[in-house]
């Protein structure tokens, strides 16, 4: 699985748990519906600052997006 889809796919599912729309997602990590639209589809990728925001907000930790990634470069050694 990519990294961008990785991240897409643990954002939609963090989003969902919550029962939060992606509009209520953008407000709440003070960015545009549009924007925070482009990042969950994979249309945008978000900075590292936005991603540590967004691991902030949902109240996890950061590695969650990329830990598989992390994981496979890890094993590569």
């Amino acid at each position: 699985m990519s990294i961008k889809t990785q991240f897409t796919t643990k954002l939609l599912f963090q989003r969902k748990m919550r029962h939060l729309t992606q509009e209520q997602t953008a407000e709440k990590l003070g960015i545009s519906t549009r924007w925070y639209q482009k990042i969950e589809t994979g249309h945008s990728e978000p900075n590292l600052e936005l991603t540590c925001k967004i691991a902030r907000e949902f109240d996890i930790n950061f590695s969650l997006f990329y830990d598989e990634i992390i994981e496979d470069d890890y094993n590569m050694l």
